[in-house]
């Protein structure tokens, strides 16, 4: 599941998605509800009208369950080829957040779930916090995938959207890590979620783990490199055509 590289912006973008069908609010099953927020629909609706509870929602429905949360970090480790497939100035950004929060996942949550439920506190906190920032992980790279993404208007999660969920992990969130409108409120949330995870667990049994990279992610770099020597010898050979054009006509 994904989306595809987008075509050139055109006049008429906006206002296709302005008068796009309304977003059905109701999924029947998981994995329907984990494709729907993996889709470009959903992307499309965030951009024009961010709604902050409707992630909520649909977790408070049990639309999308906790256990999700490993196929919602599969979904998201796989976007790497196509992130670089759709390159645009927003890949590197994309590459980044997504990495963040896959390290935050591997490190700190998994080794927080294995806890014995009475040695820790916050449980459904913690959790829900989780899954909800997978969910918004998944959107938010399929919003940078797209050419046509408005930073000045379509930056949904940008300015004050997780300034209460800092709060209610116990941080203000005012703290200026980078000067990133995109990157740094995903930075700001995600310390606050960390700070919450090791206070939530007792001091004799924190451990870190090591994070392992996902093969997609150990081999961006090299993906990459494909990609761009392709565009240079695609860009040589069209050079040479116009050079040999101009002999000719000449």
């Amino acid at each position: 599941m994904g989306i595809k590289c987008s075509k050139r912006k055109n006049k008429s973008f906006r206002n296709e998605i302005i008068q796009a069908q309304p977003i059905q609010m109701s999924q029947t099953t998981s994995k329907e509800a984990l494709a729907f927020c993996d889709s470009q629909d959903l992307a499309n609706f965030m951009r024009t009208k961010p709604v902050k509870s409707y992630i909520q929602e649909v977790i408070q429905k049990q639309q999308i369950y906790f256990d999700s949360c490993e196929q919602l970090t599969r979904i998201i480790e796989g976007k790497s080829e196509i992130l670089l497939r759709c390159y645009n100035d927003f890949t590197e950004k994309a590459l980044k957040i997504k990495l963040m929060v896959l390290k935050y996942y591997k490190e700190k949550f998994l080794a927080y779930q294995e806890q014995e439920p009475g040695c820790i506190e916050n449980k459904d906190q913690i959790a829900n916090e989780t899954m909800q920032i997978l969910i918004e992980t998944n959107i938010i790279l399929n919003c940078l995938m797209d050419k046509n993404f408005d930073v000045e208007q379509e930056l949904w999660w940008g300015n004050d959207y997780f300034k209460e969920r800092i709060q209610s992990l116990g941080a203000n969130g005012d703290e200026k890590i980078q000067n990133d409108q995109i990157v740094q409120p995903i930075v700001q949330y995600l310390q606050a979620l960390k700070n919450k995870v090791t206070q939530s667990i007792p001091i004799n049994q924190q451990q870190q783990r090591p994070f392992q990279q996902n093969q997609s992610v150990v081999n961006s770099t090299a993906i990459a490199q494909v990609h761009l020597t392709k565009f240079y010898n695609d860009l040589k050979l069209e050079f040479a055509k116009d050079a040999g054009e101009e002999q000719i006509s000449s």
